[in-house]
């Protein structure tokens, strides 16, 4: 990913409301043996095919994007979650 991405994630982030609907500790639905490492939440009105942009939010509450999950659905459609404020030991 280059500048221009870092830079368009900051910005967006910058102009969105997070919303956290996984505080960290929570437990897995699915997995209720494990807990959410970190708080896991979403980008307020920002929808991209009906899913809107995941964020996890790190130890620092910074709201600069300091990472970036990218993977494929079953869909083979790439789906982007931001790490935000997050250190090397989040």
């Amino acid at each position: 990913m280059n500048q221009q991405f870092w830079h368009h994630a900051d910005t967006l982030v910058k102009a969105s409301q997070i919303v956290i609907d996984r505080e960290q500790g929570s437990l897995f639905s699915e997995v209720p043996a494990v807990a959410y490492p970190l708080d896991l939440g979403f980008l307020d009105d920002m929808k991209g095919e009906g899913k809107g942009v995941e964020v996890w939010v790190g130890s620092t509450r910074e709201r600069k994007v300091t990472g970036a999950i990218v993977t494929r659905d079953a869909m083979g459609d790439a789906v982007i979650k931001l790490l935000i404020g997050c250190t090397e030991e989040d």
